[in-house]
Protein backbone atom coordinates (compact mmCIF):
# COMPACT_ATOMS: atom_id res chain seq x y z
CA UNK A 1 0.00 0.00 0.00
CA UNK A 2 1.71 3.28 -1.07
CA UNK A 3 2.19 5.85 1.66
CA UNK A 4 2.60 9.58 0.95
CA UNK A 5 6.06 10.82 1.91
CA UNK A 6 6.84 14.56 2.24
CA UNK A 7 10.45 15.76 2.31
CA UNK A 8 11.50 19.36 2.83
CA UNK A 9 13.50 20.76 -0.08
CA UNK A 10 14.89 23.78 1.74
CA UNK A 11 15.04 25.58 5.05
CA UNK A 12 15.01 29.34 4.95
CA UNK A 13 15.46 31.05 8.32
CA UNK A 14 13.48 34.24 8.77
CA UNK A 15 15.38 37.06 10.40
CA UNK A 16 14.88 40.78 10.56
CA UNK A 17 17.38 43.50 9.76
CA UNK A 18 20.05 43.91 7.10
CA UNK A 19 21.73 40.88 5.55
CA UNK A 20 24.72 40.41 3.29
CA UNK A 21 24.08 38.77 -0.04
CA UNK A 22 24.76 38.46 -3.74
CA UNK A 23 23.42 41.03 -6.19
CA UNK A 24 22.36 39.25 -9.41
CA UNK A 25 23.49 40.75 -12.73
CA UNK A 26 21.40 41.92 -15.64
CA UNK A 27 22.09 40.92 -19.24
CA UNK A 28 22.54 43.83 -21.64
CA UNK A 29 24.13 44.51 -25.00
CA UNK A 30 26.08 47.42 -26.43
CA UNK A 31 27.09 48.09 -30.01
CA UNK A 32 30.70 49.02 -29.13
CA UNK A 33 31.41 46.81 -26.13
CA UNK A 34 29.37 43.68 -26.91
CA UNK A 35 27.30 41.53 -24.57
CA UNK A 36 27.48 42.30 -20.88
CA UNK A 37 26.81 40.98 -17.41
CA UNK A 38 25.96 44.29 -15.76
CA UNK A 39 26.04 45.25 -12.07
CA UNK A 40 26.75 41.85 -10.61
CA UNK A 41 28.11 42.18 -7.11
CA UNK A 42 27.82 41.67 -3.40
CA UNK A 43 26.27 43.59 -0.52
CA UNK A 44 28.13 43.33 2.79
CA UNK A 45 26.98 44.54 6.20
CA UNK A 46 30.11 45.65 8.05
CA UNK A 47 28.53 46.97 11.26
CA UNK A 48 25.49 48.81 12.56
CA UNK A 49 26.89 51.99 11.03
CA UNK A 50 28.61 50.77 7.86
CA UNK A 51 27.76 48.69 4.82
CA UNK A 52 29.29 48.41 1.37
CA UNK A 53 28.22 47.39 -2.12
CA UNK A 54 30.74 46.06 -4.64
CA UNK A 55 29.54 45.74 -8.23
CA UNK A 56 31.15 45.01 -11.55
CA UNK A 57 30.30 44.79 -15.24
CA UNK A 58 32.03 42.58 -17.82
CA UNK A 59 31.70 43.00 -21.61
CA UNK A 60 32.38 40.36 -24.24
CA UNK A 61 34.84 42.61 -26.14
CA UNK A 62 37.14 42.88 -23.12
CA UNK A 63 35.86 46.02 -21.39
CA UNK A 64 34.98 46.07 -17.72
CA UNK A 65 33.83 48.45 -14.99
CA UNK A 66 33.92 48.36 -11.18
CA UNK A 67 31.83 50.20 -8.62
CA UNK A 68 32.40 50.54 -4.86
CA UNK A 69 29.66 52.14 -2.69
CA UNK A 70 30.29 52.33 1.07
CA UNK A 71 27.46 53.86 3.12
CA UNK A 72 27.73 55.17 6.66
CA UNK A 73 25.13 56.33 9.15
CA UNK A 74 25.16 57.31 12.81
CA UNK A 75 21.84 58.14 14.35
CA UNK A 76 21.44 61.77 15.42
CA UNK A 77 24.91 62.56 14.05
CA UNK A 78 25.41 62.15 10.29
CA UNK A 79 24.75 60.06 7.21
CA UNK A 80 26.43 59.77 3.83
CA UNK A 81 27.92 57.58 1.15
CA UNK A 82 30.80 57.32 -1.29
CA UNK A 83 30.43 56.13 -4.87
CA UNK A 84 33.71 55.23 -6.60
CA UNK A 85 33.52 54.17 -10.24
CA UNK A 86 36.29 52.94 -12.54
CA UNK A 87 35.86 52.10 -16.23
CA UNK A 88 38.29 50.35 -18.58
CA UNK A 89 36.55 50.48 -21.92
CA UNK A 90 37.86 48.94 -25.09
CA UNK A 91 36.27 49.43 -28.50
CA UNK A 92 36.83 46.71 -31.10
CA UNK A 93 39.95 44.51 -30.98
CA UNK A 94 43.65 45.49 -30.94
CA UNK A 95 44.08 44.50 -34.58
CA UNK A 96 41.22 46.72 -35.77
CA UNK A 97 41.97 50.25 -37.04
CA UNK A 98 39.31 51.82 -34.79
CA UNK A 99 40.65 50.18 -31.64
CA UNK A 100 40.70 52.46 -28.59
CA UNK A 101 41.34 51.89 -24.89
CA UNK A 102 39.99 54.45 -22.42
CA UNK A 103 40.36 54.51 -18.64
CA UNK A 104 38.09 56.82 -16.64
CA UNK A 105 37.04 57.25 -13.01
CA UNK A 106 34.45 59.14 -11.01
CA UNK A 107 34.03 59.83 -7.30
CA UNK A 108 30.77 60.95 -5.69
CA UNK A 109 30.50 61.90 -2.03
CA UNK A 110 27.25 62.89 -0.32
CA UNK A 111 27.26 63.84 3.36
CA UNK A 112 24.69 65.46 5.65
CA UNK A 113 25.07 66.21 9.33
CA UNK A 114 22.16 65.92 11.74
CA UNK A 115 21.22 69.15 13.48
CA UNK A 116 20.69 67.18 16.70
CA UNK A 117 24.41 66.36 16.93
CA UNK A 118 25.51 69.99 17.07
CA UNK A 119 22.53 72.30 17.48
CA UNK A 120 22.98 75.47 15.50
CA UNK A 121 25.47 73.96 13.03
CA UNK A 122 24.85 72.20 9.73
CA UNK A 123 27.32 70.74 7.26
CA UNK A 124 26.54 69.19 3.90
CA UNK A 125 28.67 68.13 0.95
CA UNK A 126 27.89 67.00 -2.58
CA UNK A 127 31.18 66.26 -4.32
CA UNK A 128 31.43 65.04 -7.90
CA UNK A 129 34.93 64.71 -9.38
CA UNK A 130 36.39 62.48 -12.06
CA UNK A 131 37.63 62.14 -15.60
CA UNK A 132 36.32 64.56 -18.19
CA UNK A 133 35.06 61.77 -20.46
CA UNK A 134 33.51 59.64 -17.73
CA UNK A 135 29.87 60.62 -18.30
CA UNK A 136 30.08 60.49 -22.09
CA UNK A 137 31.39 56.89 -22.01
CA UNK A 138 28.84 55.35 -19.63
CA UNK A 139 27.09 52.60 -21.62
CA UNK A 140 23.31 52.63 -22.00
CA UNK A 141 22.77 55.86 -20.05
CA UNK A 142 21.91 58.70 -22.49
CA UNK A 143 20.92 61.05 -19.66
CA UNK A 144 24.43 61.10 -18.20
CA UNK A 145 26.12 60.93 -21.61
CA UNK A 146 25.15 64.56 -22.24
CA UNK A 147 26.21 65.87 -18.83
CA UNK A 148 29.48 67.62 -19.62
CA UNK A 149 30.05 69.21 -16.21
CA UNK A 150 30.73 67.78 -12.77
CA UNK A 151 29.68 70.29 -10.13
CA UNK A 152 30.48 70.01 -6.43
CA UNK A 153 29.39 72.09 -3.46
CA UNK A 154 30.20 72.16 0.25
CA UNK A 155 28.05 74.16 2.68
CA UNK A 156 28.58 75.03 6.33
CA UNK A 157 26.05 77.05 8.32
CA UNK A 158 26.18 78.40 11.86
CA UNK A 159 22.96 79.48 13.56
CA UNK A 160 22.66 80.82 17.08
CA UNK A 161 19.93 82.54 19.03
CA UNK A 162 20.21 84.77 22.07
CA UNK A 163 17.64 84.44 24.83
CA UNK A 164 15.21 87.32 24.99
CA UNK A 165 16.59 90.22 27.00
CA UNK A 166 14.44 92.54 29.11
CA UNK A 167 16.60 95.67 29.49
CA UNK A 168 14.12 97.62 31.66
CA UNK A 169 13.63 94.97 34.31
CA UNK A 170 15.26 95.40 37.69
CA UNK A 171 17.53 92.75 39.12
CA UNK A 172 15.25 92.44 42.13
CA UNK A 173 11.69 93.16 40.96
CA UNK A 174 9.05 94.24 43.41
CA UNK A 175 5.47 93.32 42.61
CA UNK A 176 4.12 92.86 39.11
CA UNK A 177 6.07 94.04 36.09
CA UNK A 178 5.17 97.39 34.60
CA UNK A 179 4.29 97.42 30.90
CA UNK A 180 7.66 98.80 29.79
CA UNK A 181 9.47 96.14 31.82
CA UNK A 182 7.95 93.54 29.49
CA UNK A 183 9.73 94.94 26.44
CA UNK A 184 11.90 92.06 25.18
CA UNK A 185 14.74 92.10 22.65
CA UNK A 186 16.02 88.96 20.92
CA UNK A 187 18.77 88.13 18.42
CA UNK A 188 18.81 85.44 15.75
CA UNK A 189 21.92 85.08 13.58
CA UNK A 190 22.68 82.74 10.69
CA UNK A 191 26.10 82.59 9.01
CA UNK A 192 26.54 80.45 5.89
CA UNK A 193 29.63 79.49 3.88
CA UNK A 194 29.51 77.67 0.56
CA UNK A 195 32.03 76.78 -2.11
CA UNK A 196 31.91 74.85 -5.37
CA UNK A 197 34.24 73.48 -7.99
CA UNK A 198 34.01 71.78 -11.36
CA UNK A 199 35.65 68.52 -12.27
CA UNK A 200 35.99 69.18 -15.99
CA UNK A 201 38.35 72.15 -15.99
CA UNK A 202 42.12 72.44 -15.95
CA UNK A 203 42.03 74.96 -13.10
CA UNK A 204 43.40 73.60 -9.86
CA UNK A 205 40.60 72.46 -7.54
CA UNK A 206 42.16 74.35 -4.64
CA UNK A 207 42.03 77.59 -6.63
CA UNK A 208 38.41 76.88 -7.58
CA UNK A 209 37.43 76.38 -3.94
CA UNK A 210 39.06 79.69 -3.02
CA UNK A 211 37.66 81.65 -5.98
CA UNK A 212 34.12 80.28 -5.65
CA UNK A 213 33.84 80.70 -1.88
CA UNK A 214 30.65 82.51 -0.87
CA UNK A 215 29.61 83.64 2.56
CA UNK A 216 26.66 85.51 3.95
CA UNK A 217 25.05 86.44 7.25
CA UNK A 218 21.52 87.26 8.33
CA UNK A 219 20.64 88.97 11.61
CA UNK A 220 17.16 89.42 13.02
CA UNK A 221 16.29 91.43 16.14
CA UNK A 222 12.66 90.91 17.19
CA UNK A 223 11.28 93.37 19.75
CA UNK A 224 8.19 92.26 21.64
CA UNK A 225 5.95 94.32 23.90
CA UNK A 226 3.24 92.98 26.18
CA UNK A 227 0.83 95.82 26.94
CA UNK A 228 -1.94 95.70 29.54
CA UNK A 229 -5.41 94.96 28.22
CA UNK A 230 -7.60 97.84 27.13
CA UNK A 231 -10.78 96.61 28.74
CA UNK A 232 -11.68 93.35 26.97
CA UNK A 233 -9.21 94.01 24.12
CA UNK A 234 -5.70 92.59 24.15
CA UNK A 235 -3.02 94.66 22.39
CA UNK A 236 0.21 93.11 21.07
CA UNK A 237 2.54 95.45 19.16
CA UNK A 238 5.76 94.18 17.57
CA UNK A 239 8.87 95.53 15.88
CA UNK A 240 11.41 93.52 13.87
CA UNK A 241 14.78 94.70 12.60
CA UNK A 242 16.73 92.64 10.05
CA UNK A 243 20.19 93.11 8.59
CA UNK A 244 22.04 91.11 5.96
CA UNK A 245 25.74 90.99 5.12
CA UNK A 246 26.76 90.33 1.55
CA UNK A 247 30.05 89.37 -0.03
CA UNK A 248 29.65 90.79 -3.51
CA UNK A 249 27.90 93.45 -5.54
CA UNK A 250 26.66 92.69 -9.05
CA UNK A 251 25.96 95.32 -11.69
CA UNK A 252 24.29 94.39 -14.97
CA UNK A 253 24.26 96.39 -18.16
CA UNK A 254 22.90 96.29 -21.69
CA UNK A 255 25.15 95.32 -24.60
CA UNK A 256 23.83 97.18 -27.64
CA UNK A 257 26.04 95.18 -30.03
CA UNK A 258 24.90 91.74 -28.87
CA UNK A 259 21.43 93.07 -27.99
CA UNK A 260 21.32 91.43 -24.57
CA UNK A 261 22.00 92.06 -20.91
CA UNK A 262 25.47 91.33 -19.60
CA UNK A 263 27.43 91.55 -16.37
CA UNK A 264 29.30 94.84 -16.24
CA UNK A 265 31.11 94.41 -12.93
CA UNK A 266 31.27 92.06 -9.96
CA UNK A 267 32.85 93.67 -6.90
CA UNK A 268 33.76 91.63 -3.84
CA UNK A 269 33.82 93.24 -0.42
CA UNK A 270 31.59 93.80 2.59
CA UNK A 271 28.09 95.14 1.90
CA UNK A 272 25.05 95.49 4.15
CA UNK A 273 21.32 96.02 3.78
CA UNK A 274 18.62 96.58 6.39
CA UNK A 275 14.89 96.23 6.79
CA UNK A 276 12.30 96.91 9.48
CA UNK A 277 8.70 95.89 9.99
CA UNK A 278 6.01 96.99 12.42
CA UNK A 279 2.89 95.15 13.52
CA UNK A 280 -0.07 95.69 15.81
CA UNK A 281 -2.51 92.96 16.79
CA UNK A 282 -5.86 93.44 18.52
CA UNK A 283 -7.86 90.49 19.82
CA UNK A 284 -10.71 89.79 22.20
CA UNK A 285 -13.17 87.05 23.18
CA UNK A 286 -16.96 87.35 23.13
CA UNK A 287 -19.17 84.79 24.86
CA UNK A 288 -22.86 84.05 24.52
CA UNK A 289 -25.09 81.40 26.12
CA UNK A 290 -28.61 80.23 25.43
CA UNK A 291 -30.59 77.83 27.58
CA UNK A 292 -33.42 75.55 26.44
CA UNK A 293 -36.37 74.13 28.30
CA UNK A 294 -36.22 71.18 30.64
CA UNK A 295 -37.82 68.88 28.09
CA UNK A 296 -35.36 69.76 25.34
CA UNK A 297 -32.59 67.20 24.61
CA UNK A 298 -30.14 70.14 24.42
CA UNK A 299 -29.79 71.83 27.80
CA UNK A 300 -27.59 74.82 26.88
CA UNK A 301 -25.47 76.17 24.03
CA UNK A 302 -22.31 78.21 24.57
CA UNK A 303 -20.93 80.29 21.69
CA UNK A 304 -17.44 81.83 21.77
CA UNK A 305 -16.31 84.35 19.12
CA UNK A 306 -12.62 85.32 18.88
CA UNK A 307 -12.08 88.20 16.45
CA UNK A 308 -8.52 89.14 15.58
CA UNK A 309 -7.22 92.17 13.67
CA UNK A 310 -3.57 92.69 12.74
CA UNK A 311 -1.91 95.55 10.90
CA UNK A 312 1.55 95.20 9.32
CA UNK A 313 3.78 97.79 7.71
CA UNK A 314 7.25 97.56 6.15
CA UNK A 315 8.86 100.83 5.00
CA UNK A 316 11.04 101.05 1.90
CA UNK A 317 14.60 101.02 3.20
CA UNK A 318 16.23 99.38 0.17
CA UNK A 319 15.19 101.52 -2.77
CA UNK A 320 18.82 102.51 -3.38
CA UNK A 321 19.83 98.83 -3.58
CA UNK A 322 17.88 98.44 -6.84
CA UNK A 323 18.52 99.80 -10.33
CA UNK A 324 16.94 99.66 -13.78
CA UNK A 325 18.52 98.03 -16.84
CA UNK A 326 17.37 97.97 -20.42
CA UNK A 327 16.33 94.45 -21.44
CA UNK A 328 16.07 94.45 -25.24
CA UNK A 329 16.07 96.56 -28.38
CA UNK A 330 12.41 97.46 -27.78
CA UNK A 331 13.42 99.41 -24.70
CA UNK A 332 11.85 97.22 -22.01
CA UNK A 333 13.24 97.82 -18.55
CA UNK A 334 14.13 95.24 -15.89
CA UNK A 335 14.80 96.04 -12.24
CA UNK A 336 17.52 94.22 -10.32
CA UNK A 337 19.19 94.29 -6.94
CA UNK A 338 22.90 94.91 -6.52
CA UNK A 339 22.98 91.89 -4.21
CA UNK A 340 21.66 89.27 -6.62
CA UNK A 341 23.86 86.17 -6.69
CA UNK A 342 24.64 86.17 -2.96
CA UNK A 343 23.72 83.38 -0.57
CA UNK A 344 20.96 85.43 1.06
CA UNK A 345 18.26 86.89 -1.13
CA UNK A 346 18.01 90.65 -1.26
CA UNK A 347 15.33 92.49 0.70
CA UNK A 348 12.26 93.48 -1.26
CA UNK A 349 11.94 96.75 -3.11
CA UNK A 350 9.19 99.14 -2.06
CA UNK A 351 7.05 99.49 1.01
CA UNK A 352 4.38 97.08 2.12
CA UNK A 353 1.27 97.37 4.25
CA UNK A 354 -1.29 94.75 5.14
CA UNK A 355 -4.47 94.33 7.16
CA UNK A 356 -5.57 90.89 8.32
CA UNK A 357 -8.89 90.10 9.90
CA UNK A 358 -10.21 86.72 11.02
CA UNK A 359 -12.89 85.35 13.30
CA UNK A 360 -12.77 82.02 15.10
CA UNK A 361 -16.03 80.49 16.27
CA UNK A 362 -16.33 77.83 18.92
CA UNK A 363 -19.75 76.29 19.60
CA UNK A 364 -20.33 73.98 22.56
CA UNK A 365 -23.50 72.26 23.73
CA UNK A 366 -24.63 70.26 26.74
CA UNK A 367 -26.90 67.39 25.71
CA UNK A 368 -29.22 65.63 28.12
CA UNK A 369 -29.02 61.83 28.28
CA UNK A 370 -32.60 60.67 28.77
CA UNK A 371 -31.55 57.15 29.74
CA UNK A 372 -29.49 58.42 32.67
CA UNK A 373 -31.17 60.30 35.52
CA UNK A 374 -28.07 60.53 37.72
CA UNK A 375 -25.17 62.95 37.90
CA UNK A 376 -23.94 62.04 34.39
CA UNK A 377 -27.26 62.83 32.77
CA UNK A 378 -25.78 65.82 30.92
CA UNK A 379 -22.95 65.38 28.38
CA UNK A 380 -20.85 68.22 27.04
Amino acid sequence: MPLPLYLPFGIFPLAQGRHSGIIPPTFTTHAQYGLALENMGYYKVLSDNWDVVVKGTIYSYGSWAANLIPTYYKRYHYRGNLNLNYQRLRTSFPSDPDFALTKTFNLLWAHTSDSKARPGQTFSANVNVGSVKFNSLIPNDPTRNFQNQMTSSITYALIFNVNTLYPFRKKEPIGAYKWYENIGIGLNTSVTNRTSFYGDTTLNIGDQISNNLLWGARHSVPITVSLPTLGPIQIAPGVSYSEQWYQQKLIRGYDAVLNKQDTVSLSKGFYTARSMSFSLQLSTRIFGMYGFGKKSPVKIIRHEVRPNISVRYTPNMNGKSYYNVRSDSAGHISRYSYYDGNLNAAFGDGRFGGLDFNIDNNLQAKVRNRKDTGVNAVKK
